[in-house]
């Protein structure tokens, strides 16, 4: 695990603090549904996901500079495959902040099932009003 966040390189970390808030957003929606809590998951997945294209990004241009740089004039075989182990790291955050943002929008919907239970239980007169 430790060398998937080093893989991941600096982004990871806002990754993982960005993605747990969502995750612990999403269980306390399910335990106690209201609309404040479901806003702040909205609001904390967009926050994870523009963590998750700037730490690929990042990435991604950090191993386009240095892969060149480090194989000035050597073979072309040998810059591909560190090239593509690179990318391949860089793709670190996409995993983990994917991860992260399923499991809290299935939590997520478990308290949208709740939701709406103890609406459709509210009689006619409450929601209108």
């Amino acid at each position: 695990m430790i060398e998937f966040m080093r893989a991941g390189g600096w982004g990871m970390g806002l990754v993982l603090l960005l993605g747990a808030a969502t995750l612990v957003t999403a269980v306390l929606f399910a335990r106690q549904p209201d609309e404040r809590r479901m806003s702040m998951i909205r609001a904390l997945s967009v926050a994870s996901g523009f963590s998750i294209l700037t730490a690929v990004s990042s990435n991604i241009a950090a191993v386009m500079y240095k892969v060149p740089e480090l194989f000035a004039g050597k073979a072309a075989d040998a810059m591909l495959r560190v090239a593509m182990v690179g990318v391949g790291e860089s793709l670190s955050p996409v995993i983990l902040g994917g991860a992260f943002l399923t499991l809290a929008w299935l939590v997520a919907a478990v308290g949208m099932r709740r939701l709406s239970d103890r609406l459709s239980a509210l009689p006619r007169e409450a929601l209108s009003s």
